[in-house]
């Protein structure tokens, strides 16, 4: 809620620019805490996006199984045959 009008000012009143422009302050203190959470909680949303978009190319370069300075990728070639061995070390 916005602050209660000045006691001064009664029904009928026309309101000159210093009143407007104390009015304007007025709204924007009570509106700035409530904006800065808003901001906040979007850039938190933003980045849990840009995670969640980057989780695809993570799983497929994780299985990626480096050949000579190319790779076989799960969805390509490095030749028409091929054949790995997997040792744990």
């Amino acid at each position: 809620m916005p602050d209660a009008a000045p006691a001064t000012w009664r029904a009928g009143r026309v309101l000159d620019a210093a009143d407007a422009d104390e009015r304007a302050r007025s709204f924007a203190r009570m509106c700035a805490p409530s904006l800065r959470c808003l901001c906040a909680s979007e850039q938190r949303f933003g980045a849990q996006i840009a995670a969640l978009e980057a989780a695809p190319g993570e799983a497929r370069a994780a299985q990626r199984l480096a050949l000579l300075g190319c790779g076989l990728w799960p969805d390509g070639w490095a030749a028409r045959t091929f054949s790995a061995c997997f040792v744990s070390t």
